[in-house]
C-alpha cells in the first residue's frame, strides 16, 4: 500500500484491510485494546487534571478505530475504573475516512496539519509501513510537536514476532493449501524490521520507545473457520489473508486450551512515549489488565 496508488486501489485495499480486522476482530481487540486502555490510564495518573484524552488516528481508512477498537477501549477503561472522557479525530489521506466517526480529517500522516499539543495520542493500526526512512523520521518530529507532554505514539502492526516460531503451528489441517510461507515469511521479516526502525527514529526525535510483541486468543469457531475458507476463495489477494490466518490462527502456547480450537493475533505494539518511559507504559497495562506477556 502506497501512497501513490489511485482512489479506486486505495478503496480496495482499505476493504481488504477491513475484511482482515473483521475476520481477526475479537483476537485482535483482545491483543490490543487492553495495552491502549493501559497507556490511556498511564497517562491520566500522570496528568491527574486532565480527564479529557485527546487521541489522532493516523490511517484511519473506514474507520475501524471508532467503530470497533474504541467500545473495546472504553470497556477496559471501566473495567480499571477510568472515567477519562476520550475524544477520537480521524485522520487519513484518502477520502474514504469519510465513513469514519466525525471529527475526520483528510491529512497525509506525514504531513500532519496539526497545532502544537494538540494530541495526547497518536495512534495507527498497520500504517507506518506506507513510508520511506526519511518520512518516518518526520513523523516522529511532528508526532513530537503535536503531542502534549507525556503523549504518546502507539502504533499497531501484525506479525510473527521474533523468537516466537518455535511456539507456533504455522498450518492447520483444515487451512488451505494455497498459501505462500516464503511470502508470510518475508512480510513478518520486514514488519519486525518497521517496529525497529519507528523506535530508532522515534528515541532519535526524544520519545523513549520501544517495540513489544504482542497476542490475542479467542474461541474459533467453524463458522469463523468457514467464513475464512469464503472469503479466500473469492478473493484474488488471498495469499495476504492466507499470511494472517495461516500464520496466526493456531499456536503452541500455555493460554491455548489443548485440543480446542483458537483463532490467535500475533503482532507489535510500538510505544513512544514523551516524558516518561516506554517500559513502564507496557508494564502499567499488563499489570493492569493481568495480561500475559
Amino acid at each position: 500500500m502506497t501512497r501513490q496508488l489511485g482512489e479506486s486501489k486505495w478503496r480496495e485495499r482499505y476493504s481488504e484491510l477491513s475484511h482482515q480486522k473483521r475476520l481477526f476482530g475479537p483476537a485482535y481487540l483482545d491483543a490490543y485494546a487492553p495495552l491502549v486502555a493501559g497507556a490511556i490510564d498511564f497517562h491520566t495518573l500522570m496528568n491527574p487534571e486532565k480527564r479529557v484524552v485527546r487521541i489522532l488516528v493516523i490511517g484511519g481508512g473506514k474507520g475501524h478505530f471508532s467503530k470497533r477498537m474504541l467500545p473495546a477501549i472504553k470497556n477496559n477503561l471501566a473495567e480499571a475504573e477510568n472515567g477519562a472522557i476520550i475524544k477520537v479525530v480521524e485522520s487519513d489521506v484518502m477520502p474514504v475516512v469519510r465513513h469514519a466517526a466525525k471529527p475526520r480529517v483528510r491529512a497525509d500522516l506525514f504531513d500532519l496539519p496539526f497545532a502544537e499539543k494538540s494530541f495526547d495520542l497518536i495512534i495507527g493500526e498497520s500504517v507506518l509501513h506506507v513510508g520511506k526512512p526519511d518520512e518516518l523520521e518526520s513523523f516522529a518530529r511532528q508526532a513530537e510537536r503535536i503531542l502534549t507532554p507525556g503523549g504518546m505514539v502507539l502504533h499497531l502492526q501484525d506479525a510473527v514476532p521474533e523468537g516466537w516460531s518455535d511456539r507456533k503451528l504455522t498450518f492447520a489441517d483444515e487451512l488451505p493449501k494455497e498459501m505462500q510461507r516464503e511470502e508470510m515469511a518475508a512480510r513478518d521479516a520486514a514488519h519486525n524490521k518497521l517496529a525497529d526502525a519507528i523506535v530508532e527514529h522515534a528515541q532519535t526525535a526524544g520519545f523513549s520507545a520501544m517495540k513489544h510483541p504482542q497476542l490475542g486468543i479467542t474461541p474459533l469457531t467453524d463458522g469463523r473457520l468457514r467464513w475464512f475458507e469464503r472469503l479466500l476463495k473469492r478473493n484474488p489477494r488471498a495469499n495476504t489473508v492466507g499470511f494472517m490466518f495461516g500464520s496466526q490462527v493456531t499456536m503452541n502456547d500455555p493460554a491455548v486450551k489443548p485440543g480446542s480450537k483458537q483463532l490467535v493475533f500475533t503482532g507489535y505494539a510500538t510505544v513512544a512515549v514523551k516524558g516518561a518511559r516506554a517500559q513502564d507504559v507496557i508494564d502499567h497495562a499488563y499489570n493492569l489488565f493481568a495480561r500475559k506477556r
